[in-house]
């Protein structure tokens, strides 16, 4: 992890209203699809990125590298989050976390 990301991660916990308000203008999508969450957002430090939400967490699937085909992507995952049972969850780059696969567990009960 280099120091901008760290320096990113201090002011989110230093600001987590600021951040809402950052994701809520950079959302390119957002959905639920069966039990599940399909949001793409533009991030801060890793640029546009489709996550699945369950209810064990936020999962990153797939980055991109820019908002159309960002937007492409979400509908992607859309589709996909109907039936999809497992997923990779990218790790971070430049950090010690590595690709997993993450099976996932529908019922989502946030936003």
């Amino acid at each position: 992890m280099n120091l901008d990301s760290i320096l990113e991660l201090f002011r989110i916990a230093c600001n987590p209203e600021e951040y809402v308000k950052y994701a809520e203008r950079n959302t390119v999508g957002r959905a639920k699809v069966n039990g599940l969450v399909v949001s793409t957002l533009v991030t801060k430090d890793l640029g546009p990125e489709t996550a699945i939400l369950d209810k064990n967490g936020t999962h990153p699937v797939q980055r991109y590298c820019d908002k159309i085909e960002a937007e492409r992507g979400h509908k992607e995952w859309v589709e996909k989050a109907k039936t999809i049972e497992k997923v990779i969850k990218l790790g971070y780059p430049g950090a010690d976390i590595e690709n997993e696969e993450v099976t996932l567990l529908r019922g989502y009960e946030g936003d």
